[in-house]
């Protein structure tokens, strides 16, 4: 299996060509910023080939700007799904409050174990 990789200052992203999934593993102890969330935007649309996606977001402990949420969240016609593993419970909790005043235009779902999110993603790609 091809699997394209991008490596940014705030993630690492790994795209899977035959499953179309964008794996966006979220350095350690980093602040997100608006200037990062358009970095990992910029390096979404490149690594995807502007086709149909769907995203698996990592993040452990950081902190996210309530802009780099909102890009992050609603950036891109292509994305069909995000699935986030949060291992954090504060911030997962900041980021559902943030989820319900802000949704986003894709499916989205909480996962604990990477697994269970590939294997809802690919769920949700197959279903289109």
């Amino acid at each position: 299996m091809e699997v394209k990789k991008i490596q940014l200052d705030a993630a690492n992203l790994f795209f899977e060509t035959q499953t179309s999934i964008l794996t966006v593993e979220y350095k350690s102890k980093r602040t997100i910023t608006l200037q990062d969330a358009q970095q990992i935007i910029k390096a979404a649309k490149s690594i995807t080939g502007e086709k149909k996606y769907a995203s698996l977001s990592i993040l452990e402990d950081n902190p996210i700007s309530k802009e780099a949420q909102k890009i992050l969240l609603s950036s891109s016609k292509d994305l069909v799904a995000i699935a986030l593993i949060v291992k954090n419970e504060l911030l997962k909790n900041i980021l559902q409050m943030f989820i319900e005043v802000n949704p986003p235009k894709c499916e989205y779902k909480f996962f604990t174990a990477p697994e269970d999110a590939k294997q809802w993603l690919t769920k949700i790609l197959n279903a289109r």
